[in-house]
């Protein structure tokens, strides 16, 4: 929550107490909100400090709801399919990639050919999603738990939270992924999100959702002639610690095969409308068990599988490759030196050392800014007494707005909820040269240069060796069509007072089906990690010296 959307819903607060008797004591009637809990802590740790008096803290901290002893104990009305935990070895020569997105998530499919070459399919998620009119091929990673226990994933979330959620109290799930990379998977869901009294993990939520992303594939999967246990990798966020990769890894892998458990025992439950009770029920009985799945491969970090889907089969390939992935929760940034010649088996991205950066400002950031323009720009105050309903309208539909606005230049956003403000345009340039905006495009273009700046001398000194050499930035993610996201790669960069040759890599792969252009920068994540030879990864320090050729840089212009 930024500071601007706390000051105006402390503010709401503050006008919602009532005076009453002699003592002037104040009386607030119903009841605090999630988000104004949220703004009182956002208040307190400015005041006081993030070590502030921790009596105070817990008289404004909602206590964490515990699962009761019936929701555990009690024996579970619906069966599990267990066939998953008995499921033979897949076949070795097709897999596809899992890519959990914040805001959109993907699936590719990779079959090896008698020839040596890779058939490639973008699975159809959005059709069994039926969101088919909105994306085929993308699924919406949105959830939403009804006032009646129902959970809706998808597109299906956005309809019913647009439906029940419009007076701001009650919103869906849009960003669950993040949850994730912030430590967030044993946390209680607040109020906000679950109106039941069942309580639930947001960890329980993300294997729900991925229940859902699962069982869409597996349609896809049948409708290709393949099986649902056909072997599949799953792409993960960069971590800079270590053990916590290590942790985030296998607690994704155990979720990515109960989650086929589940979707088998569901099916076409989860878009008729399942139950957060038989949900719970059924995750938590599954936890009980031995498990072990034969069909959950490797994973792979985000930009790892982003250089993974350059190199053709046939042809060498030596370069020195920027990763810029703007995803909707995370900006992931590496250095690799790629390394592909077939004639020795060598298919290496050597990750080079201390090159990895992961910024927390990308697609959901814009979303709150751009939130925060439109009450600027409408002259919507504390004061309003509909700021509320305003604010919950705006986050149903801010990224719709985002999208639009982005795509077209302009775009008008409605202030439902405010009978004096119909809405507001907004024009993209507007919108770009504010200053929290231009700050995001300066924040991609720091870590740039602290990567390049970070490394050791010799990448750089690589790259000047020859003059048909560049550093060739490939930029990926939902976020890479933004203006200031596509001008990383215009002009030259200086790094240490050496100027750096800076190339573009081509909207798609020369090897990859030029009807895939469109949607390639959303799917290089899956595509990579769905690939015969998944590049691995190695640490390099420096370049230990000139190897090889200098290579073309056909593949990448």
């Amino acid at each position: 929550m930024e500071a601007l959307e706390a000051g105006i819903l402390l503010s709401n607060l503050i006008n919602r107490i009532e005076e009453k008797g002699e003592d002037g004591r104040g009386v607030l009637p119903g009841s605090v909100t999630a988000d104004e809990i949220a703004a009182l802590r956002i208040a307190l740790t400015a005041l006081r400090g993030p070590t502030g008096d921790p009596a105070v803290e817990a008289k404004i901290t909602p206590p964490l709801a515990e699962p009761s002893p019936t929701q555990l104990d009690e024996p579970s009305d619906v069966r599990l399919d267990l066939s998953a935990l008995t499921a033979n070895s897949p076949a070795s020569d097709v897999r596809f990639c899992l890519d959990f997105g914040t805001a959109m998530s993907k699936a590719t499919l990779v079959r090896d050919t008698d020839d040596g070459s890779e058939e490639v399919d973008v699975l159809n998620l959005g059709i069994p999603g039926e969101q088919e009119l909105v994306d085929e091929q993308m699924l919406i990673s949105s959830i939403f738990i009804d006032r009646s226990g129902y959970i809706w994933f998808g597109q299906k979330a956005v309809d019913k939270s647009l439906q029940e959620g419009s007076d701001g109290t009650h919103q869906r799930v849009d960003s669950i992924k993040r949850r994730l990379s912030e430590d967030g998977w044993d946390e209680t869901v607040i109020p906000l999100h679950n109106p039941t009294a069942e309580a639930v993990t947001y960890g329980e939520l993300i294997l729900a959702y991925l229940t859902f992303l699962t069982w869409t594939a597996n349609g896809c999967l049948e409708e290709l002639g393949y099986s649902r246990f056909l072997s599949r990798r799953f792409a993960m966020p960069c971590f800079e610690e270590q053990q916590k990769r290590r942790e985030f890894v296998d607690r994704l892998r155990t979720a990515v095969g109960d989650a086929q458990v589940l979707a088998d025992t569901f099916g076409d439950g989860l878009t008729r409308g399942l139950t957060l009770r038989d949900f719970l029920r059924a995750s938590r009985s599954l936890r009980q068990k031995d498990r072990k799945y034969v069909f959950v491969d490797e994973d792979v970090t985000e930009p790892m599988g982003v250089a993974g889907s350059i190199p053709s089969n046939g042809s060498s390939l030596d370069h020195l490759v920027l990763v810029v992935d703007v995803g909707a929760g995370t900006s992931d940034l590496g250095l690799y030196r790629i390394h592909v010649d077939p004639t020795e088996s060598t298919y290496v991205a050597r990750e080079v050392k201390q090159s990895t950066r992961v910024l927390t400002e990308a697609g959901d950031h814009l979303d709150n800014l751009l939130t925060q323009f439109v009450l600027a720009k409408g002259s919507i105050t504390a004061d309003d007494p509909n700021i509320e309903r305003i604010l919950g309208q705006l986050r149903l539909r801010i990224r719709e707005y985002k999208e639009s606005l982005f795509r077209d230049s302009t775009v008008f956003v409605a202030l439902s909820g405010s009978p004096n403000h119909a809405g507001v345009d907004i024009e993209l340039e507007e919108f770009c040269d504010h200053g929290a905006v231009r700050h995001f495009g300066e924040s991609l273009r720091t870590a740039i240069t602290d990567i390049l700046e970070s490394v050791d001398d010799s990448w750089v000194d690589w790259i000047r060796a020859y003059p048909t050499r560049a550093l060739v930035m490939v930029l990926a993610g939902g976020g890479s069509e933004m203006p200031m996201v596509r001008n990383l790669a215009d002009e030259p960069w200086t790094v240490n007072g050496k100027e750096v040759r800076v190339q573009k890599a081509r909207s798609i792969p020369q090897w990859l089906d030029q009807q895939l252009e469109d949607v390639y920068p959303r799917i290089a994540v899956s595509l990579g990690g769905a690939r015969r030879n998944l590049i691995k990864e190695t640490i390099a320090t420096i370049t230990a010296g000139d190897v090889g050729s200098p290579g073309e840089l056909d593949s990448f212009s």
